[in-house]
């Protein structure tokens, strides 16, 4: 069983790079191969990779996605780590802002205030929980976990700080005072001073200084905020110090926004209202806290207002004012006082201030339950986070080496073995959203979007081959391989046939004249034989050839391509179905607990003559002519749905409880039985019937068709690195079959 296995992702991007896998390619085009090793020499033991594609390793597994909106952010000094906090408390720490590593959990529930460091292999998070308890935290990217410091609760902490590199901790106690803390626990040094009263502090990235807040008053009228900051050096070695820097350096700010402090100490950096003629428009003004006396600077004037604006220096040249509910940004060069665009995290909630961190040239905010990540200097961004994996659509390829998956719009394919798997990721463009997959063959899948669009794709490179149109939702899709004929069930039970040509393009669509209660496709081998079973609204049962249905002239250029006919001594080999139906794919396929397999004989559900125990049904099977064949009792009356297997010899019956059973149609004994605990919405057999391919809520499976042993199971969510925003910005935590 494959479970929460690491894998490399095949992106079928365009323009792909070797440290992600976007989001906003179109499928039609070829991806260039990125550099380093390849996906063979990283993944030893998988089935080599359908096409000469090199990718980085990703990160798939139970996962752990922050269970709310992230409401806060704070970033490591050399920008390279952040720590976070949803709105129910949950703390991760991304020790990768690149996407190579998924989040780790922080045990800091109850945190009030956050701050993080790396110190070589490690990393530090310093937190201040609701009782005024300061903690600090020593965690690896393996999940080793040491508590440093524990301050007790009689020495009641506002804040605390992380030194760069880990080389202590500053904390801010409620009496006012500041204490010096090495990251093991001890405390080296003191200050406090009678008229020294600071509210809060500001620690620059370089760890030498940091600036203390000591007063605060607004002016309602003026709708201006008049703050008091004092400098205070710190001092490590060889004697730890904290000591006063200079005077006292006096701001009138907005009172909405809060002031930001340069990398080194030095400046401030804040955004005022200058012309209350123009209350639409904002002045970014940067002052020297190094000279009290010394005037503000305005280094840009008139950038436009908007609810929730920050500014924040990203570097000491360099500041970003930021808007909470516009994606619009500024970064402005201090020297030149030049202002630049640039994009920001979309909008969500316009009376929310998006979350966000500063430093080393990099900006970090929270997006739902995602990061968006930018290089503040370059303009680049992404988002990192978990998708909620619900795939809606699943198949195996013919040589059992892959699996594809629909969810979310884009196809995914994970290949099957005992080594490491890969996977790839088909992304279609935001206006196609791909509902149901099959396979063409091992290098070709057949897509159906939400609106009836038919798509060959080659998928190791995602080359769309051609299309086709259904003109309306498909309700169910059945595909023969050896016939090569796509049948398309309409909602209103109109049934189009598509053939697939050798080159790959499609034919059709050829339509049946009369309507019809049901149809379905034989599995014939040659031309002359009945491709085709219906039943008509009276229930009459009709087989037609591939050239009744059509014309009455010769077959299209692109007829199906026919194998030949192999045979058995004297006699042909019974035809055996080759690929499942997809008719339990509709989200009430079945009438009356109806069913019908792949030579048009039907499963009824009734309940027995003699009935003794309620719970027990009994499903019948009629062939053509209405006459029962076979039938099998079983034990429960809580029956969904009731889906053949595509040689007729088993049987799978779907509970409303989630619970599925395979009975031996022969011996009308049961084989095994698997409970997902929750309904099942997509359950279906493989081509070759080896397999039963289910895909719920919770994630994807395969079943052993014989044992219904778990071949391979999807552990929760995919965390993923994407330039396009997440489509599930606000999922949150997923429940996944390896729970059960």
């Amino acid at each position: 069983m494959n479970v929460a296995r690491p894998f490399v992702a095949l992106s079928l991007c365009v323009g792909f790079a070797a440290s992600a896998c976007t989001g906003d390619s179109a499928p039609a085009r070829a991806t260039t191969a990125a550099k380093g090793k390849s996906a063979a020499q990283n993944n030893v033991g998988a089935p080599p990779p359908p096409a000469n594609l090199t990718v980085p390793s990703r990160v798939r597994g139970a996962g752990v996605p922050h269970s709310g909106n992230i409401t806060s952010v704070v970033l490591s000094a050399d920008g390279k780590a952040a720590v976070t906090q949803d709105n129910h408390g949950g703390v991760r720490l991304w020790p990768a802002l690149d996407g190579s590593a998924a989040p780790l959990v922080v045990p800091a529930q109850g945190a009030i205030q956050l701050a993080v460091a790396r110190r070589g292999r490690e990393y530090l998070i310093a937190y201040v929980d609701s009782a005024d308890a300061a903690h600090i935290l020593s965690m690896t990217t393996g999940g080793k976990l040491k508590e440093l410091l524990n301050t007790p609760p009689h020495q009641p902490v506002s804040q605390i700080a992380l030194l760069p590199r880990g080389r202590g901790a500053v904390t801010l106690r409620k009496d006012r005072t500041f204490h010096l803390w090495t990251v093991s626990g001890t405390e080296v040094a003191i200050y406090e001073q009678r008229s020294f009263r600071p509210l809060r502090f500001i620690l620059a990235h370089d760890g030498k200084s940091l600036v203390a807040v000591i007063h605060e008053s607004d002016d309602a009228k003026a709708l201006t905020r008049t703050v008091l900051l004092q400098r205070l050096s710190i001092v490590i070695r060889p004697k730890a110090t904290l000591a006063k820097l200079g005077d006292e350096r006096r701001l009138v700010i907005d009172r909405q926004v809060a002031v930001s402090v340069s990398p080194n100490g030095k400046r401030a950096a804040y955004l005022f209202r200058a012309d209350k003629k123009k209350p639409t428009k904002w002045s970014a003004r940067v002052a020297d806290l190094t000279d009290p006396n010394s005037d503000p600077v305005t280094v840009k004037d008139e950038l436009q207002r908007v609810a929730h604006a920050a500014i924040a220096f990203v570097n000491d040249k360099q500041v970003m004012v930021t808007g909470g509910p516009s994606a619009r940004s500024w970064l402005i060069d201090l020297p030149t006082r030049k202002a630049y665009g640039r994009v920001g995290p979309p909008s969500h909630f316009a009376s929310v201030a998006v979350p966000s961190a500063f430093g080393a040239g990099m900006r970090v905010a929270g997006l739902g339950g995602w990061l968006f990540v930018q290089n503040a200097v370059k303009g680049h961004h992404y988002y990192i986070g978990y998708s909620r994996f619900i795939p809606s659509s699943g198949a195996v390829s013919p040589n059992g080496k892959w699996t594809a998956w629909t969810s979310g719009g884009d196809v995914w394919f994970e290949s099957l073995g005992k080594g490491p798997g890969r996977v790839a990721r088909l992304e279609l463009p935001r206006i196609r959203t791909a509902v149901k997959v099959r396979f063409v063959d091992d290098d070709h899948v057949l897509l159906v979007d939400s609106v009836g669009g038919l798509s060959i794709i080659e998928w190791a490179s995602g080359k769309q081959l051609d299309t086709a149109d259904a003109s309306g939702p498909v309700a169910r899709l059945d595909y023969s391989a050896k016939r090569r004929v796509v049948l398309v069930t309409r909602a209103n039970n109109e049934l189009w046939l598509f053939g697939i040509g050798k080159d790959n393009k499609f034919s059709g669509p050829h339509m049946l004249d009369y309507v019809t209660q049901r149809g379905g496709l034989l599995d014939t081998k040659t031309a002359a034989a009945p491709i085709l079973w219906t039943r008509d609204l009276k229930g009459k049962y009709a087989a037609l050839t591939w050239k009744q249905l059509t014309s009455a002239g010769p077959a299209p250029a692109n007829e199906p391509v026919l194998p030949a006919r192999r045979r058995r001594g004297k006699r042909a080999s019974r035809a055996r179905p080759d690929m499942d139906r997809d008719a339990r794919e509709a989200p009430a396929p079945f009438l009356a607990g109806r069913a019908y397999d792949r030579f048009g004989f039907t499963y009824r559900l009734k309940l027995p003559a003699s009935q003794v125990d309620p719970s027990l049904r009994l499903i019948e099977v009629r062939d053509h002519n209405n006459k029962v064949v076979r039938s099998i009792t079983i034990d429960t009356a809580s029956v969904s749905r009731l889906v053949p297997s595509p040689d007729a010899s088993k049987l799978l019956v779907v509970e409303r409880t989630g619970a599925v059973t395979a009975w031996d149609q022969r011996t009308a004994k049961r084989l095994w039985g698997f409970n997902f605990m929750r309904a099942v919405s997509n359950i279906r057999w493989s081509a070759d019937g080896k397999y039963v391919v289910t895909a719920t809520g919770q994630g994807a499976a395969l079943l052993a068709a014989d044992t219904g042993k778990q071949v391979y199971v999807t552990c929760g969510s995919w965390f993923e690195r994407r330039t396009t925003p997440p489509p599930m910005q606000f999922g949150g935590s997923q429940q996944h079959l390896c729970a059960l």
